[in-house]
């Protein structure tokens, strides 16, 4: 390691209130890019959204959900800042899909955990969608056509830190592992549960 003594404190996002008055609390934010996040920024990969839903939703039942699928299930919808308005929910309504929201919670990451027995859907980057499948059972559908979403994770920090070689350091070596994760950076196929039907490799 090139530092063995140093050490990483992982905390929650800081509320954003359109200042850089988050970084009076962490040194780097990771989040995605489009959300307002503040400061310099550099990106770190780019993934993209599926829908996951348990494998018994009967709502989705054919190979592909199409825009009347996604109208007709309630979906579990996350947000990092605006409960109200963010990305993901925007290009649904510009597709057209008239949703409904079963339920709405802070950060991507819970969302596999809350759909899991219910007949509620969520979009999720794929590589979470693909973590969660090897614990949970789900369902994982690409979007329908035409509905491209990609998501570039970045990494933000502020701007009197540009030069700092402390923090250049700590930048770039997040840079460097997030680069080792995977040599495909979106991540491996989710694996596809439906009904009953089992996995396996």
């Amino acid at each position: 390691m090139d530092a063995p003594r140093a050490s990483i404190d992982f905390a929650p996002q800081p509320v954003r209130d359109g200042t850089l008055s988050p970084y009076n609390q962490v040194d780097l934010i990771v989040g995605p890019e489009g959300f307002n996040l503040p400061g310099r920024s550099r990106k770190l990969f780019t993934d993209e959204f599926v829908l996951i839903s348990d494998p018994g939703n009967k709502a989705l039942s054919g190979p592909e959900p199409s825009l009347a699928d996604l109208s007709s299930v309630p979906h579990a919808v996350a947000y990092l800042n605006d409960p109200v308005n963010d990305d993901v929910q925007e290009m649904l309504r510009r597709a057209g899909v008239d949703y409904s929201v079963g339920a709405r919670l802070f950060g991507l990451a819970a969302l596999p955990t809350l759909i899991s027995g219910t007949d509620m859907v969520a979009l999720v980057p794929r590589m979470l969608a693909a973590k969660a499948s090897r614990t949970l059972q789900l369902s994982v559908f690409e979007l329908p056509a035409g509905m491209n979403l990609p998501m570039t994770e970045c990494v933000y920090w502020h701007p009197r830190d540009e030069d700092d070689l402390a923090m250049k350091w700590l930048r770039d070596a997040l840079a460097r592992t997030v680069s080792s994760l995977s040599p495909e950076m979106s991540g491996p196929p989710p694996k596809i549960l439906r009904g009953s039907e089992a996995w396996s490799k």
